[in-house]
């Protein structure tokens, strides 16, 4: 096992925690009139064991330590080493590495906040409170502090001080999205939930696409008695799990730089991801296994990629690599099997997907992709049996609810077609404006002819807000959807005591 170690052991380390912050809270009364410590006024650093870790990482945090050693009384020098440290969670570590660096220079606010922030992550807001209130007593001005005050105070259930210091920075950064998601936070623990939707919804406008954002206003929505509006935002927010409001402060931007191991590469990945950009999404990955060859769910989000970008034969091969590594990995299975649907080879698909099911019964995507499949083969039975599997793992679960619609509807029974294409069309993804022209075409069976109108209305601005329209595919949509909302508001004239839409 390879440590390093600093003239103390892991032993002592609560000792040297309790000791590193007894020290900082003592800046706030001694800045100015105490000369700079010496090295041995400094709580010393644990044992790290850096067994396990990649050779880029090890030789960054090796590299962080021989600097504090040349000079173990430099307040930068301890900072960074903290930074680093906290890159990798040597939790314990970066705490004693960051009350150094704030007892080396108290005025220094990067540091204060940097060490309360962790102190919260942590699981000790009090002690974050105790950093950062005096540190933002000294920078009144400092957003960054005074969010993660306002933060801490909310973690322990200060919820006055918290709404206040919101309110306060509200006034002072009116441009800053987090100060209206940490007030809608704190005013929905305080039970004001209309407040709270309010504070929220402005914070999602500002920072669309946030998972965290979302996730919160669709607590506020649930808890106001809307279920579609919350429906609505906890789909947002799955879609947008991995961005979170944390990213966009300094400090994780910092971590987020200094990360030499796989990680950051995996979440660009997913960004990219995210924004159809595969080629780039593909060349991330393909870095992050240079690093980590083992990250298996790197392995996993490759076979998909390959498949979309139409590069079977890769997709193949990545897919036979991993299966080395893991051979019940559920994710591996449900990629692989996704690309083998197509790429037409739908036998093969159906055996691959059924291991994803077999290894994840949870995977609520594995039962989908196989109800698909089984659809194909012509086993309705065996397809339906799938989509309820996926639709009770997931209620909101777009294409299962759209599938399970279709089927009722091309059995004639409309009104079971209506329960699954209308949870279908809640959330708003690529998917919604094709699937609400099918829920049109339902309402319009039904004599609905209204309902039919708002939901083409829908899908045509919906469509016409993606840019869909510039592909040839998103055109023939779009032409499609005006000649039947054309066809569907003639139905609502024509019908007794109806209006037509607009």
């Amino acid at each position: 096992m390879t440590q390093v170690s600093m003239t103390h052991t892991a032993s002592k380390r609560f000792s040297l925690l309790s000791l590193a912050l007894s020290l900082a809270l003592s800046l706030a009364l001694a800045a100015g009139c105490q000369p700079t410590p010496s090295a041995d006024d400094l709580a010393p650093l644990p044992e790290i064991d850096l067994e396990g870790f990649v050779p880029q990482v090890t030789e960054q945090i090796r590299a962080a330590i021989a600097a504090v050693e040349t000079d173990p009384t430099d307040a930068h020098t301890n900072g960074q080493l903290a930074l680093t440290l906290a890159t990798y969670n040597f939790t314990d570590a970066a705490l004693v590495a960051y009350a150094r660096a704030c007892q080396l220079a108290p005025k220094e606010s990067r540091w204060a906040y940097a060490y309360g922030h962790l102190l919260g992550w942590s699981g000790d807001p009090q002690g974050a409170i105790d950093v950062l209130a005096p540190a933002l007593a000294r920078d009144r001005d400092n957003f960054w502090i005074g969010n993660e005050l306002a933060d801490q105070y909310l973690a322990a259930g200060r919820f006055e001080e918290s709404i206040a210091l919101f309110e306060t920075l509200e006034d002072r950064h009116p441009d800053r999205f987090q100060v209206f998601y940490g007030l809608g936070r704190a005013e929905l623990r305080q039970g004001k939930v209309p407040e709270a939707i309010e504070s929220l919804a402005r914070a999602a406008e500002m920072q669309p696409g946030v998972g965290e954002i979302h996730f919160a206003l669709g607590s506020a929505y649930r808890q106001n008695g809307d279920a579609d509006n919350a429906a609505r935002q906890f789909e947002l927010a799955a879609a947008h799990e991995d961005k979170k409001v944390d990213t966009y402060s300094p400090i994780m931007q910092q971590m987020a730089s200094l990360n030499r191991g796989a990680r950051p590469l995996m979440v660009k990945a997913q960004a990219l991801f995210q924004e159809r950009r595969y080629p780039e999404a593909i060349e991330a990955l393909e870095q992050a296994l240079a690093i980590n060859p083992t990250r298996k769910d790197a392995h996993a989000h490759l076979v998909l990629l390959y498949g979309l970008t139409g590069q079977a034969d890769k997709a193949e091969r990545q897919y036979q690599t991993a299966l080395e590594l893991e051979a019940d990995n559920a994710l591996l299975y449900l990629n692989m099997g996704m690309v083998l649907r197509r790429t037409g080879q739908t036998a093969r698909a159906r055996a691959v997907l059924a291991k994803a099911v077999a290894a994840d019964a949870g995977l609520a995507n594995a039962h989908a992709e196989l109800g698909l499949v089984e659809g194909t083969l012509g086993n309705q039975d065996a397809a339906v049996a799938s989509l309820f599997e996926a639709v009770k793992l997931k209620p909101s679960h777009q294409d299962a609810n759209f599938m399970l619609g279709t089927h009722y509807a091309e059995q004639g029974d409309n009104a079971r077609a209506l329960e699954y294409l209308e949870r279908a069309v809640t959330a708003e993804t690529a998917a919604t404006p094709a699937y609400l022209r099918t829920l049109a075409g339902v309402y319009m069976r039904l004599d609905r002819h209204q309902q039919a109108v708002d939901a083409l209305l829908r899908a045509k601005n919906l469509l016409a807000r993606s840019g869909q329209v510039q592909s040839r595919r998103g055109a023939a949509l779009m032409a499609a959807i005006d000649q039947d909302l054309e066809a569907a508001r003639d139905a609502a004239l024509a019908a007794p005591g109806a209006a037509a839409g607009s």
